[in-house]
């Protein structure tokens, strides 16, 4: 990923955080804030990374991944035992 692209990619998931924070919405001096860095990052890019950022924003955001296999180990609090915690082993 090229600086322009990877900055850009930054610059909308700070925007998302900043929109999701604010329950959903921002105003527009908000939203106004990014509009001149996204554009000149924007018209800085070649084709090709202009792409790149459309098929970014086009794809779904990767789900969580889940263990593989979830184990169980004792553990001792305070001289007793505890119920059993979840341990993630990787394959």
């Amino acid at each position: 990923m090229t600086p322009a692209v990877q900055r850009y990619v930054e610059l909308l998931e700070a925007k998302l955080l900043e929109r999701a924070v604010a329950g959903g919405a921002l105003s527009q001096e908000q939203e106004g804030a990014y509009v001149e860095e996204f554009d000149l990052l924007w018209r800085g890019m070649t084709a090709d990374e202009q792409e790149t950022v459309e098929g970014r924003l086009a794809a779904p955001p990767a789900a969580p991944s889940a263990p593989d296999v979830l184990d169980f180990i004792d553990v001792e609090v305070a001289g007793g035992h505890v119920p059993r915690r979840s341990v993630r082993h990787h394959r």
